[in-house]
């Protein structure tokens, strides 16, 4: 009985981590569009990550509201 009430436990927590993790992946993807790495230095990746940086502040904004 014990075990039973752990694992149902365990299964919430690993639920939450999931997505916990799974919201932070974006930003990291940005550094291999395409499947392929190139410069920070190239313009369609800093407007890329410029455009991401935007998308967080505007989510943070409507959040804080």
């Amino acid at each position: 009985m014990q075990l039973i009430i752990q694992n149902m436990g365990m299964e919430k927590i690993h639920a939450t981590l999931f997505e916990k993790e799974k919201g932070k992946q974006m930003d990291q993807t940005v550094l291999f569009l395409g499947r392929k790495g190139w410069h920070l230095t190239n313009k369609e990746a800093i407007q890329e990550r410029g455009r991401l940086a935007e998308e967080k502040k505007a989510k943070e904004a409507a959040k804080e509201r």
